[in-house]
């Protein structure tokens, strides 16, 4: 991240508004709820008279929604959307809220509500809905703010929304817009010009910092320990005369289970005097509750208060010698970041002092340029939204407000004043600014100059000295050999990259977006551009670049399309970046396709279509393969050729030129592909088909639909179920006739008559690591591919058929229905296996303990010694019955039953046949 503020950048471009005279365009920032919790997202939401409100995400730089209006709506006030998250299986829920009105400064409204389900649905059945659309009816006033009161019962139903009028009245309707819950009507002549939800919590460490009684009068269990209150306040800028307050009020009955009771909806429990100085006129507030601060612009000025303490009092001004105020953002309590006339200043609000500020451009025709209206800061983007003209730009901040964004209670430092003086010396800014242009150039001038020549070791050399990777540092001592090369293949050591190599915040975008300018091109009619192919070819097939620029987010079609030339001289129409261009060149550059593996083996985010069309190359190549072998054959029988006419000469001579530089890319191409052996294009095939299973099945059916032609996914299709066959899926467990099962799929393979090629044999094998032992989690993989690729072909298309050969594809639908069923019965064979193995293993545990016991009780009696005496009765005597220890208990009593069904379970049963007589 640099050390300034940079250039602003474009975000989106937004709509005109319909009435260029009246028209306007009103931005909000978005908020998510979490049941009582309330929380700023990444998004701004961006309503324009006549048009349309659309909801912008910062991070992604992409829409996530859109809503159109009417062409004779105006908007009363800022938009107002919430992302709600619902207690499951409930899908996550966007609310956007509308005051409308039918003329520029009509003081009657109607509230409008978008209601819209986000997020992926639990069953993939239910397809997403349209938003739905509800309107109010408001009573007579203008509507100066919207906001939703946090409750506990939000995860369930829609918050409640706040109206509030200028005049002082408040609404509260409820989120689905059905009933209106409570209505305040203002008991003095006041005019509203701020409004806005404050969260208890969050006012008691800054706005009520210092107003125990505040506290105790909103709740009187109230303590310094007790935190856990979720009550909401309402705070009002109001106006009457010159003299302007802050109103703060205590939120009642706002709940759908809130009593309705005679108590006011609307507490007043506190009010500030706020110092007047600059009359009458209009102005706009910002409240930060934890802070404590509210920022007040006030024409061309901007005044600060500060209300953490018993009384308000101003803490910086700013526009009274500086230039005029236009708009202003909060960027932490001690830092503030301000639009001037013609630039854009960051100053410290405890010490009045600029701490970086950015010229902005002059256009030609005018003497100055329309600075841009700021919005909000996102602290943990480091970005700063803004509204120029008709566009949604953004302003990277750097790292001069990371020392300011916290105070110290204890006083200040010495550090503290250290560079926080005024900075006026303009000379000084420029000649900086000209000292980063000039390096700024000679970088580019180096980098222009490695491009031309094509030297790719160059390149890589330039890019790792910029990311401080430290690779060639420790192959710059290599011994070199006799012809003067060092020792060892350097090219093909990969990086060691670290996180902060490719982390967001600390990559150099504008260096990224330049190398990958140049490291990919348009193609051009000297390297094979044909009208309606692919227009994106690869320059510089880095491994090394490109991992980096994968990792780092930027090697996607967008991004590639803006770093390239908008025009090029051999296109009549603007070139793009199709779909699954970046997996072409990639794999047309190395045909060996280990780049395209090391690019797959990433952790990063590959689209759906480039993986397809990655899974569409590795077809091409086993196809080419059989292509390639075909043509040899008939080059070698293509029989005499009468070269001794000398009338054709010329043609001879060109032919045989063309012949041979064939031969040779062919030569080049086969040394590549041998170079790298089939195992990695096995493997690259297996980790193209672990992406692609991560997808949706709708999704994958989709892309194959629109991506690969229906032999490539008959031939998809066949890969597959060999895939079943050599995982041992489709054979029974005595494997008795597992060969001729495996001639009998050879030869049905191999007697395909409909176009498509069979595959050869390197593509057993793809999803196991070795032959002999192949995994058994790969049936999950094939079956859920099996199923979109059959999916993909369509009903249509399977009743059609492949060819003319209409049997080819009934013995193809034959052969899956059978391999199918016979999976099945294996799977179910494997499951009745198991438990089987299970019993037998419980059953051979009980045999080796009770044989155990009987080894040791016939060990004992085999050691006592009988005498004749022990074996004679008593005269008069009977033979007593065995004692058992504790019989005539109630617990012996249950020991000799155990005994017994013991032994009766140890016992044989005896069977025996019964007459029966009727």
């Amino acid at each position: 991240m640099s050390g300034g503020i940079e250039e602003p950048y474009t975000i989106a471009a937004l709509p005109k508004p319909l009435d260029s005279e009246n028209g306007q365009i009103q931005p909000a920032t978005v908020y998510s709820l979490n049941g009582s919790r309330k929380r700023k997202r990444h998004e701004i939401a961006v309503g324009i008279d006549g048009e349309s409100v659309n909801i912008y995400n910062i991070q992604t730089q992409s829409t996530v929604s859109s809503y159109a209006l009417p062409p004779q709506s105006y908007l009363a006030a800022p938009p107002c959307s919430i992302y709600c998250k619902r207690a499951k299986p409930l899908q996550s829920q966007r609310n956007t809220y509308l005051a409308c009105q039918s003329r520029p400064k009509d003081s009657r409204s109607k509230l409008v509500a978008f209601t819209e389900d986000i997020g992926r649905p639990q069953s993939e059945d239910h397809e997403p809905r349209a938003p739905v659309k509800r309107e109010r009816k408001l009573r007579d006033g203008r509507v100066v703010g919207l906001d939703v009161v946090p409750t506990a019962d939000s995860r369930h139903e829609s918050a409640p929304i706040l109206v509030s009028y200028q005049n002082g009245d408040v609404d509260c309707v409820s989120g689905n817009l059905n009933e209106t819950r409570w209505e305040h009507t203002a008991q003095e002549e006041v005019v509203v010009e701020h409004a806005s939800v404050v969260d208890l919590d969050a006012a008691r460490r800054g706005l009520l910092k210092s107003r125990q009684d505040v506290l105790a009068l909103l709740d009187p269990s109230i303590s310094e320990e007790v935190t856990g209150n979720a009550s909401t306040l309402l705070c009002q800028v109001v106006r009457l005369g010159q003299q302007r307050q802050l109103r703060v009020f205590g939120l009642r009955n706002v709940g759908a289970t809130g009593l309705q009771t005679q108590r006011s909806p609307l507490e007043l429990v506190l009010t500030h005097d706020l110092p007047e100085k600059y009359g009458d006129e209009s102005s706009s507030f910002e409240l930060h509750p934890a802070s404590g601060m509210l920022y007040q612009r006030h024409g061309s000025r901007l005044t600060i208060f500060d209300l953490s303490n018993t009384t308000p009092k101003v803490s910086f001004e700013l526009g009274k010698k500086s230039g005029h105020v236009q708009s202003f953002a909060r960027l932490s309590a001690g830092a503030v970041i301000v639009s001037l006339q013609n630039r854009i200043a960051v100053y410290d609000t405890k010490f009045a002092s600029v701490l970086d500020s950015l010229t902005l451009p002059q256009n030609k025709d005018e003497q100055a340029t329309s600075s841009p209206t700021l919005l909000s800061h996102f602290t943990d983007l480091g970005v700063v939204v803004a509204i120029k003209s008709t566009s949604l730009v953004a302003l990277q901040l750097g790292d001069t407000v990371e020392d300011v964004k916290r105070q110290r209670t204890q006083g200040a430092l010495l550090s503290d004043v250290f560079a926080k003086g005024k900075f006026t010396n303009d000379a000084l800014i420029v000649e900086t600014k000209e000292k980063k242009r000039k390096k700024w150039d000679d970088w580019k001038a180096k980098v222009d100059t490695i491009a031309q020549q094509r030297d790719l070791p160059a390149l890589e050399k330039r890019v790792a000295k910029d990311l401080h990777v430290g690779k060639y540092a420790k192959h710059n001592d290599a011994e070199p050999l006799t012809n003067g090369a060092a020792n060892g293949s350097e090219d093909d050591e990969e990086w060691d990259l670290l996180p902060q190599h490719f982390d967001p915040q600390h990559v150099d975008r504008k260096k990224a977006v330049y190398i990958l300018g140049k490291i990919f091109a348009w193609r051009s009619k000297t390297s094979g551009f044909i009208l309606g192919q692919r227009h994106l070819q690869l320059i510089f097939p880095s491994r090394n670049i490109l991992r980096w620029l994968a990792l780092a987010g930027l090697l996607k079609a967008i991004e590639v399309e803006h770093a390239l030339p908008q025009v090029a001289a051999e296109f009549t129409a603007r070139p793009y970046v199709a779909p699954g261009d970046i997996t072409t060149a990639v794999s047309e550059a190395d045909s060996s396709f280990g780049l395209l593996d090391s690019l797959l083996s990433l952790p990063a985010y590959w689209d759906l279509s480039e993986v397809v069309q990655a899974l569409q190359v590795l077809i091409a190549s086993f196809e080419d393969q059989n292509e390639s072998t075909e043509e040899a054959q008939q080059l070698l029988t293509n029989g005499d050729v009468d070269m001794s006419d000398n009338g054709a000469d010329d043609k001879s001579e060109a032919n045989l030129e063309a012949e041979e530089a064939a031969a040779l890319a062919e030569v080049e191409r086969a040394t590549k592909f041998l170079e790298a052996g089939l195992s990695t294009r096995s493997e690259t095939f297996r980790k193209c088909l672990d992406r692609l299973q991560e997808f949706p099945p709708k999704d994958i059916t989709k892309a194959m639909r629109a991506q690969m032609s229906q032999d490539e996914i008959i031939f998809f299709i066949h890969i597959m179920r060999m895939e079943l066959a050599n995982g041992g899926w489709t054979r029974p467990y005595d494997w008795s006739n597992a060969e001729e099962e495996d001639n009998n799929l050879d030869q049905d393979i191999s007697m395909m008559d409909n176009g498509v090629s069979a595959p050869p044999p390197a593509t057993k094998d793809l999803l196991s690591p070795t032959a002999s032992t192949p995994s058994n989690h790969a049936i999950r993989t094939i079956a859920h591919l099996l199923s979109c690729s059959i999916d993909a072909i369509g009903l249509s298309g399977w009743l059609v058929g492949q060819s003319s050969n209409v049997w080819a594809t009934e013995d193809l639908i034959e052969s899956l229905v059978n391999e199918t069923s016979a999976i099945v019965e294996g799977i179910y064979h494997a499951e009745n296996l198991v438990t089987y193995l299970q019993e037998i293993d419980k059953t051979s545990a009980t045999t080796l303990k009770s044989a155990g016991s009987e080894k040791k009780n016939k060990r004992k009696l085999d050691e006592m010694e009988w005498t004749p005496e022990l074996a004679l009765m008593p005269v008069g005597g009977r033979s007593e019955p065995p004692v058992v220890a504790g019989a005539g208990t109630g617990k012996g009593k249950v020991a000799v039953k155990a005994v017994m069904a013991e032994q009766k379970s140890r016992g044989l049963g005896e069977y025996g046949f019964e007459r029966i007589r009727i």
